[in-house]
């Protein structure tokens, strides 16, 4: 194919040369605008055979490489002029946990359970994220899979929760290889309040990262000794100092928010290290309680390394809406597995597109791969008509392209030639 900017981006991945061609056309067909990005729209777009998109997935070596290869690259560009993350941040890098669910595409496809949204039951299958945030860039690694206990005994694998395995990938992560560099002073871990555990934030000190997590109503915790007491109902007693600060957001509609905010310093119940303790309340009433393992840390810094959470969920609900994360209808998890994969290293290859503004969303960046698809058509259709009988090539292959519209097919042979 000659799409250029695809291919460039596909080099140094380390794909195997007989599978290039293949994986340039399935990380295309994820890319590209579509209803669903199914195996069937893959090839479609490609107009190469099922299978071959099919025996790609049956390979999860390949995109773990890809995936690991395209943040890696990433994360090198970021580094040299990485700035602290908001006004008055001690770090630069930050390490965004949280998980994602995926609703099964099909009836029975492996390794599904039930989890709790919050808003009610998803059956399916959850992806554990840890992404690196610099600077406004997100990189995604590769996903934590959730297996169930009788998926681990048919696979002969130690069933671990998800809490476990997150402790197990902050005590294995190897920063140099990550990052290029030892930099665990520069990084903060930031979680919501489905990973208040004294396992994951000892883990994290260990490191030598800290933390700023949100914490349950009712964690325990201890001011000078006193007893324990549950932190919703000490913060609600109206004893505390309260002041209100205002922090920019990126909204459409409110360029500022207004916090009303307490601060304590103490220690969490299970836990000897002392923390601050922060109390937010929004204008519309819901509160957040947040604890920092630096101390001597304001609350209005702390707040607002805690709205840096929300760049995961941006990403999450890009690679739902515009990536086809849900839409592969496959029945083996293992190829569902590398799906997910190749969607996560779409996300960083379309991000690297070189586009004219660089902060738009991927909706936006879909629409500027289309046109630049297009207009290398129209180029390619010029420099046809230049040639002898060039009249007549051009005519054949415009009825060629309409043909293919008729038949709902984008056939991407078709736009580019070798």
């Amino acid at each position: 194919m000659g799409n250029t900017n695809i291919i460039s981006l596909i080099d140094g991945l380390e794909i195997p040369y007989r599978l290039s061609e293949i994986v340039i056309s399935y990380l295309l067909s994820l890319m590209l605008p579509a209803d669903k990005h199914t195996l069937t729209n893959a090839e479609k777009i490609s107009g190469k055979a099922n299978s071959l998109f099919t025996n790609l997935l049956d390979n999860l070596n390949v995109p773990i490489i890809a995936l690991n290869r395209a943040a890696r690259r990433k994360i090198a560009k970021v580094m040299k002029l990485r700035r602290p993350l908001c006004k008055g941040a001690p770090w630069s890098i930050a390490i965004i946990i949280d998980s994602t669910l995926h609703e099964r595409s099909t009836r029975h496809t492996e390794n599904s359970q039930k989890f709790n949204h919050g808003k009610g039951y998803v059956l399916g299958h959850q992806w554990t994220n840890a992404a690196i945030l610099i600077n406004d860039e997100l990189i995604p690694l590769p996903p934590i899979p959730f297996y169930t206990i009788d998926e681990c005994k048919d696979r002969n694998k130690e069933y671990r929760t998800e809490h476990e395995k997150i402790i197990n990938f902050i005590r294995t992560m190897s920063l140099p290889d990550l990052l290029g560099e030892d930099c665990a002073s520069e990084i903060v871990v930031l979680t919501d309040s489905g990973y208040d555990n004294n396992d994951i934030q000892n883990a994290i000190a260990k490191r030598g990262m800290s933390y700023v997590a949100s914490i349950k109503t009712t964690r325990k915790i201890f001011i000078n000794k006193s007893n324990a007491s549950e932190i919703a109902e000490y913060f609600k007693d109206g004893r505390r100092p309260c002041k209100t600060v205002k922090l920019r957001v990126d909204g459409k509609n409110k360029k500022w928010r207004c916090y009303a905010i307490k601060q304590q310093e103490g220690t969490l119940k299970g836990s000897k290290r002392i923390v601050k303790l922060v109390c937010s309340k929004r204008s519309n009433g819901k509160m957040k309680f947040l604890s920092c393992s630096k101390s001597e840390l304001d609350a209005k810094i702390i707040i607002a390394l805690y709205q840096r959470r929300w760049e995961i969920e941006l990403f999450h609900k890009a690679i739902k809406s515009y990536l086809g994360l849900e839409d592969a209808g496959l029945h083996s998890f293992d190829r569902l597995h590398a799906h997910v994969l190749w969607v996560y290293t779409a996300f960083i290859l379309i991000n690297e597109l070189p586009c004219k503004a660089k902060k738009i969303g991927i909706k936006k960046r879909q629409e500027f791969l289309v046109l630049s698809i297009q207009s290398k058509n129209i180029k390619s259709i010029l420099k046809k008509s230049t040639q002898i009988n060039g009249l007549a090539n051009v005519k054949k292959h415009c009825l060629s392209v309409i043909q293919c519209q008729r038949n709902g097919l984008y056939n991407v042979d078709r736009m580019f030639k070798r």
